[in-house]
């Protein structure tokens, strides 16, 4: 996680609320947002990815660019909010539609 922090800040990149896990996906220990020096512990994947997207939404921040379509697609099709941030991404329009229909 230090290193993620660090190489963001090299960069100067902002550094957004972001997911940990320790352990394995299938088989974590621990489940965890990190935000703004604080982490919050979770029990579960899907309340980290809850937290987090609020988190994003709360602060009024603007997804990263390495997973910017997957948070568009959480905030569309589970929450169906559109945001001043949406970018166009004729492939998750696509998607967004069949999963409706």
């Amino acid at each position: 996680m230090q290193q993620h922090l660090e190489e963001l800040k090299s960069r100067g990149d902002p550094i957004q609320p972001f997911i940990l896990v320790v352990g394995t996906i299938f088989h974590p220990k621990e489940i965890l947002v990190y935000f703004d020096t604080i982490m919050y512990k979770v029990h579960s994947i899907l309340r980290a990815i809850e937290v987090c997207y609020k988190i994003f939404h709360l602060f009024n921040l603007e997804y990263p660019s390495q997973s910017s379509i997957v948070w568009l697609f959480i905030q569309k099709f589970f929450f169906g909010v559109t945001s001043k941030y949406d970018t166009p991404h004729p492939k998750l329009v696509q998607v967004l539609y069949d999963l409706k229909n």
